[in-house]
């Protein structure tokens, strides 16, 4: 699996990221001269320019790499979004991208932490554990923080578990009155690029939830809604044929990267 590494530091990029998105328009000219223009939402197209700076040897090295291995913009790779929540449908947890086991019970509507009504009760009305999942195309050696606003009427374990095929990591968490937000973070002992994450609830438990999140990177930061399209990019690509590095000093490197990806 070719992709875009992560740095030391455990994260995807260094601030600042600049990230655009264009869309295509369509437009339609009435017989009275008026004109209807509006976006043809399908075709999206996405370019990040990051700004690496102080990267070590072994940094620069992988991203060189990764850039020979492709040819430039000639090849793609997978990308994983720095500045998104990774996973798709984060307010719509009854979307097809999800894997509901079927005891699980999802009722809409109810209040969030931010004030609004986003968030879902979850309930297991079965009699062993279930499990409410999402799997990435994504390396599954990477580090990732996943995240969850949480909240009981009464005190309830809540587990949050990722996965590749061969490796499970589960941090249980107890929920109450208040919201809380949990959160767990770290890296898989395992090659796969395949990697799910995934709420789990023991029998009877019921809890309410809001703005999962998964990102690349050490520890949660502000939840961010998604849409139809997860952050994970496999079909990105550098937006220069030409890969120009500065060395600054002993160990410290920098580099001026584009990558462009649609959705």
């Amino acid at each position: 699996m070719l992709v875009f590494p992560q740095l030391q530091t455990g994260a995807g990029g260094q601030f600042p990221i600049i990230r655009r998105r264009t869309l295509t328009t369509m437009g339609n000219t009435l017989a009275d001269g008026s004109r209807i223009v509006y976006a043809d939402g399908p075709l999206r197209a996405n370019a990040w320019d990051l700004t690496l700076r102080d990267l070590s040897d072994n940094e620069c090295a992988a991203i060189q790499q990764l850039f020979e291995s492709v040819e430039g913009r000639k090849g793609t790779f997978t990308f994983l979004d720095p500045v998104s929540n990774l996973l798709a449908h984060s307010e719509e947890l009854d979307g097809s991208c999800w894997t509901k086991d079927p005891m699980l019970q999802i009722t809409t509507g109810i209040d969030d932490p931010m004030g609004g009504h986003r968030a879902i009760r979850l309930i297991n009305a079965g009699q062993t554990g279930q499990s409410l999942t999402q799997s990435l195309a994504a390396p599954a050696w990477f580090g990732y923080s996943m995240s969850v606003y949480a909240r009981s009427d009464a005190a309830s374990p809540l587990s949050l578990v990722r996965s590749s095929p061969t490796n499970t990591q589960m941090r249980v968490f107890t929920t109450g009155p208040g919201w809380t937000r949990c959160a767990v973070s770290g890296a898989l002992n395992a090659t796969e690029s395949t990697v799910a994450f995934a709420l789990q609830l023991p029998a009877g438990a019921s809890v309410d939830l809001f703005g999962i999140q998964v990102e690349a990177q050490p520890g949660a930061s502000a939840y961010k809604a998604s849409g139809a399209h997860n952050g994970v990019y496999s079909h990105a690509r550098f937006d220069h044929d030409m890969l120009r590095s500065v060395c600054d000093g002993p160990d410290q490197n920098r580099l001026d990267i584009r990558i462009v990806a649609r959705d």
